[in-house]
């Protein structure tokens, strides 16, 4: 490995740590928002109860996210 191949895979790892960084902290605001706003109760009534019940609220939730 040549230090070129070293400081590219840096570069390109920099790279998509920015891109990333902005998703990562409108994630961390929307965790903070839950934490807020709704109680530890209602949060493993609905998705902590290892349930197939559990899974589907999640799916609905999580899968527009990326859109």
């Amino acid at each position: 490995m040549t230090v070129e191949h070293i400081l590219g895979c840096l570069t390109e790892t920099y790279k998509v740590l920015l891109e990333s960084s902005f998703f990562m902290v409108l994630g961390l605001f929307m965790a903070g928002l839950i934490r807020c706003f709704l109680k530890p109760e209602f949060i493993t009534k609905y998705f902590g109860a290892g349930r197939i019940k559990s899974i589907i609220y999640a799916s609905f939730i999580g899968v527009p996210i990326p859109l």
